[in-house]
């Protein structure tokens, strides 16, 4: 039960954590649904007095402790080549949109020789860079 998630995966090596961003995003879409169910108004919760701010908060805070999602996983992968980008963009697209989207944050590493003619921006990513990651900057900045 973290509130932060750092997860780095390097090549083809991103595969296992394509079912963990996916279970995040379902996390996050259970989370919506049960709350707005729970705000439909019905005959039942008015009978209750369950239609106050004070019930609503105290099921949020319920909910969230049931139904456990990170507030922040900063996903760093590291590839020689463009075209390990391309063959995960789509899913790593549908994890950073979503019930999930302020959540997940993507970060790109391109370490091998590239022509810059062949670098595409790929929009999942909030940063695309050349070369080995930081790691002493990138612990500072998160």
């Amino acid at each position: 039960g973290f509130d932060t998630l750092m997860v780095v995966g390097a090549g083809i090596g991103v595969t296992p954590f394509a079912s963990i961003l996916r279970s995040v995003q379902l996390r996050a879409k259970q989370r919506e649904t049960i709350m707005s169910t729970a705000s439909r108004p019905s005959a039942w919760k008015s009978s209750m007095g369950q239609g106050s701010d004070d019930a609503r908060v105290g099921l949020q805070r319920l909910v969230e402790d049931l139904v456990v999602v990170p507030k922040k996983i900063y996903f760093y992968w590291i590839c020689r080549g463009q075209e390990e980008f391309d063959w995960f963009c789509d899913l790593l697209s549908d994890a950073a949109e979503g019930p999930a989207a302020g959540i997940v944050d993507i970060t790109l590493f391109l370490t091998g020789e590239i022509e810059l003619s062949q670098v595409k921006k790929l929009p999942c990513a909030s940063g695309q860079f050349f070369g080995r990651p930081n790691w002493g900057r990138i612990f500072k900045q998160n």
